[in-house]
């Protein structure tokens, strides 16, 4: 109609050639259909920006379950997004790692403090260093969930200490001289 509104128009024959003519206005239907649209467009593009990143990435729910999950995080237990929702770290890791995991989450839950840490490793026998971040995220509705992202700053550390090395080097060279 002119004034924006959308309407739904169903006509009934009536006895003696007469018509039921019946109105419905449908507008809040549509601007609902059009909201949920935009919503449902704007979930695929989440799920596509969180699965473009590089870098591990997840959110649990209050329960510490695994609600959102990018492929690089899947990929580091050779799993789907999608097979590690629902499930706890525990599923994937030993219980004394899940535990310790689980308790810096439980903490980011309670107080909303980011949590950082940087941790060395061996993976496959290489020493490898990465970067965790967790932080708490409250949603429109009010709960709250953990968020975390880890980036691998292994080749940083490496440049670092070859940076030490060199100018533990060039010290010795200058005091030879």
């Amino acid at each position: 109609r002119e004034d924006g509104r959308t309407m739904i128009c169903s006509m009934a024959t009536l006895a003696g050639g007469k018509r039921l003519v019946s109105y419905v206005d449908i507008s809040e239907l549509k601007r609902r259909d059009a909201e949920l649209a935009v919503a449902f467009e704007r979930g695929k593009l989440s799920d596509a920006v969180l699965n473009g990143v590089t870098n591990p990435m997840f959110v649990k729910d209050s329960d510490l379950k695994f609600v959102l999950v990018n492929k690089a995080f899947s990929a580091l237990f050779a799993l789907k997004p999608e097979d590690m929702i629902g499930r706890r770290g525990g599923d994937f890791v030993a219980a004394g790692d899940a535990e310790n995991f689980e308790e810096n989450e439980r903490l980011v839950l309670e107080n909303g403090q980011e949590y950082e840490v940087e941790e060395n490793f061996e993976f496959s026998g290489i020493g490898r260093s990465r970067l965790v971040r967790k932080n708490r995220i409250v949603s429109v509705t009010g709960k709250h969930y953990v968020a975390c992202s880890i980036f691998d700053i292994t080749d940083l550390r490496r440049r670092e200490i070859e940076r030490e090395e060199a100018k533990g080097y060039l010290a010795s060279v200058v005091d030879s001289l």
